[in-house]
């Protein structure tokens, strides 16, 4: 068996997990248990995704599938952080300096993330960006939650956020460029510029941003195939939160609450695949 290092933490009400050692590697689920459970079929899935992207893959992995590898639990945060760039939990590797080819490693594979879900926003028609089924996310506000978490991790590394345009892509675009170009002024210096408590190492910023867009990615991906978001659903793979602010919610917990939370109110709108 292959055992993974992982990390677990609830971030804005959904459970994830983090494997050490492998940016952009992720699993999710409604339960902390539940993140753990299926990181598995979650890194196996990273792992060919490297594959399709032409990005290094450690050869202890390139060959096995999803029921050799074995997770193991090194620390779940208790409660829950509420946003991606406010994330507790950390790794070995976040500290440690970055050399030139770990550095260049970890920017193909954030661009690589980056170049997909920019490359799947554009693949959903505008009209059905402001749709949201079940009370989940609209590709709106999927987007424009990625452009706070971008600028937010801007501040994380000592940059200055970006103003939010009416086009989130643009948006997107704009603090991406911010960004890249922060990352690399302090690679350049060394990180020397690392005076306050509220800056993270670029190891982490690095590794949290790649995540969270192929986080974000796979949300977007889900929304353009209404099959594969109605079957995570049923499965239990998808959180629902109800309309007008009740707590997070696996849909097992509740069908009847579900289904309260998908009804229309006076005068409000509901959208169906």
């Amino acid at each position: 068996m292959i055992p993974l290092r992982l990390y677990v933490e609830n971030i804005a009400g959904d459970w994830f997990g983090w494997v050490d050692g492998y940016p952009g590697a992720f699993s999710r689920n409604g339960t902390a248990e539940g993140a753990v459970g299926t990181m598995p079929r979650a890194f196996a899935s990273h792992v060919q995704w490297l594959r399709g992207h032409g990005l290094p893959v450690p050869p202890e992995v390139d060959s096995a599938g999803a029921f050799e590898f074995a997770p193991q639990v090194v620390r779940v945060c208790e409660g829950i952080t509420p946003a991606p760039d406010e994330a507790r939990h950390e790794m070995p590797g976040d500290r440690a300096p970055l050399g030139p080819d770990a550095f260049g490693g970890m920017l193909r594979l954030l661009g690589c993330a980056r170049a997909d879900v920019m490359a799947m926003a554009a693949e959903i028609p505008p009209f059905d960006w402001d749709t949201a089924p079940f009370g989940g996310a609209s590709i709106r506000s999927l987007l424009e939650r990625l452009c706070e978490s971008d600028s937010a991790m801007l501040r994380r590394i000592g940059g200055d956020p970006v103003s939010a345009l009416s086009d989130p892509l643009e948006t997107l675009t704009r603090t991406r460029e911010a960004f890249e170009a922060a990352v690399a002024a302090a690679f350049n210096e060394g990180e020397r510029t690392k005076t306050r408590a509220a800056r993270w190492p670029l190891a982490k910023a690095l590794r949290i941003a790649a995540w969270h867009d192929r986080y974000i990615w796979s949300q977007l991906a889900d929304r353009k195939d209404p099959a594969a978001y109605m079957r995570a659903f049923r499965r239990g793979d998808a959180i629902v939160r109800g309309r007008y602010g009740e707590a997070p919610m696996s849909h097992r917990e509740s069908e009847e609450k579900v289904l309260a939370a998908t009804q229309p109110r006076v005068g409000e709108h509901t959208y169906y695949y």
